[in-house]
Formats: C-alpha cells, structure tokens, sequence
C-alpha cells in the first residue's frame, strides 16, 4: 500500500482484526496511521460500530449439562445428570446451538461493516473527484470571464480609435523620442469631436517607482493618462477630450512619479511632437 485511498480501504480490515493484514501492509498501515487524521479517526468509528455489535447480541447462557460435564472432567468423576436436563449423544457439540446464530449474526455485521467501509471509501474518492471537476470548472469559466472582459474592452478601443481616424476633423501629431528614449516613437490621433488614440513603441522601461504619462499642450500641459507599457516596450491609449478644449499645440509623455503620475509635467520630456510633423 503507497496511496492514501489504499490505506483508508484497509481501515475497516485493521479495525476488526489488524491481523488481517499481512505483516508488511500492517506495518505500512500503522506507519501511516501515525500521520494521518483522517485513517486514524476511520479506524476509530469502526472500532467502535464492532464494539456496538458484539454488545448488541444477547448473551446465551450456557446449558446445566455442559456444566456438569466440565466439572466432571475437572474432578474425574462420573457425570451426574442434572434434573430436567436433556442427555446428549457421545461424542456430540459441545457448544449450545443457541450460540450458533450469535456468531454468525456477528460475521455477517463485520461484512457488512466492511463493506460499508469500502463503499464509504469509494464515495469519497467520487466526492473529492467531483470537488476538483467544480474548481476546475469555477477556474475555467473565470478565465472565460476574463477572456470575455478582454475582447469587450479592445471592441470599445477598436471602436474608438476607428471613430477617431475616420473624423472628419482629425489631425495627426508624430512624436519623436528625446533623452533616454531616443529610440522610442508615438503617434497621437486627435479629434475633437471623437476623442484622442496613441500609440508608441520602443520605450524605455523606467525605475519601478516612475510611470509615463501622456499629455496635450492646449496651450497649458493637461494630463491625458498614465501609459501602461509592455516588456517589449510598446503603449497604446485611447481617451476622451473635453468639448471646449482648445486646439492642441503639441503631444508630449513624459516620466512621473507613480502610479498615477503628477498634475504638471517635470522634466525630461521623453516623446514629443507637434500637429502637421
């Protein structure tokens, strides 16, 4: 026996008689005993359901003729016959019949313990069998979950940034890395009437505790959002510009404290361009 399912179908066999097991599963299991809860508190409730079934059979008085047969051959006398008692053959039972459906009313309840041990054991491996297909199936539709807010979220990105491009009043700015992010590039898609879509590659990653953030100058820096960037360094964003907003100047993103960026932009400036470049 190795797995635990093994040692708990063997529980009921050892509550009964430990005997029979053969000797190395009995070592095994009493091995296990010591570190299991579970099989120790098993072979406890069997323990005492076989307990309940040997006090729950009647006790059977023994007949005055074994009796005095017993004390005939402990004294070698000659056996006198009791009154009233019936003699038996030479050479018949010793044992009353009456004990007869005793034991075997006790054989019959031990296999039916064990087999209520085994279907119990069986049950249980069917219940932690059926626990793990419901968090397998909980995992599985939260992922779905997940997968679903996804796709609900890049349609609304799609659907802004194609109401966007497609605007009659659109004006594109191209940015251009500076300082430390010379090699990074932006584009920023405005309209007015739709919003503001930007996008930009090639950036930097920044100390833990700084963050990118896009801004619009019109003519004064108003903070558009904190970028999210990938490892391979690539934003996108997507954002909605008040009505009454000016005509922008220039685009700009900048490194700030995090996580959720200041309310003026500080230097250096790491992306910046104008409208028409």
């Amino acid at each position: 026996m190795t797995s635990h399912d093994e040692f708990a179908a063997a529980a009921a066999a050892y509550a009964i008689d430990p005997g029979a097991l053969g000797h190395d599963e009995r070592l095994a299991f009493e091995a296990h005993l010591e570190t299991c809860d579970q099989c120790r508190a098993d072979v406890a409730d069997f323990r005492r359901v076989t307990a309940g079934i040997g006090l729950g059979t009647d006790a059977v008085a023994p007949p005055e003729s074994l009796k005095a047969r017993t004390l005939a051959r402990a004294t070698s006398q000659p056996q006198a016959r009791s009154a009233g008692a019936t003699r038996r053959p030479e050479g018949g039972p010793s044992t009353s019949r009456a004990t007869v459906p005793a034991w075997w009313a006790l054989a019959a309840a031990s296999v039916a313990l064990v087999a209520t041990a085994l279907y119990a054991v069986n049950m249980r491996v069917q219940v932690q069998m059926l626990r793990q297909m419901i968090a397998d199936a909980s995992a599985e539709a939260q992922s779905l979950r997940t997968e679903l807010a996804d796709v609900r979220r890049d349609r609304a990105r799609l659907t802004r940034t194609m109401a966007v491009v497609s605007a009659p009043d659109l004006i594109r700015v191209n940015l251009s890395g500076q300082a430390t992010a010379a090699a990074a590039s932006g584009r920023a898609f405005w309209s007015k009437a739709q919003g503001l879509v930007f996008s930009a590659d090639g950036l930097p990653a920044l100390p833990a505790d700084h963050v990118y953030q896009l801004w619009v100058l019109a003519p004064s820096p108003i903070s558009v959002g904190v970028l999210t960037v990938s490892a391979a360094g690539v934003a996108t964003f997507s954002a909605t510009l008040p009505a009454d907003l000016p005509p922008i100047a220039a685009v700009a993103v900048t490194s700030e404290p995090g996580p959720n960026g200041s309310t003026s932009p500080t230097m250096p400036i790491l992306l910046v361009g104008k409208p028409g470049t």
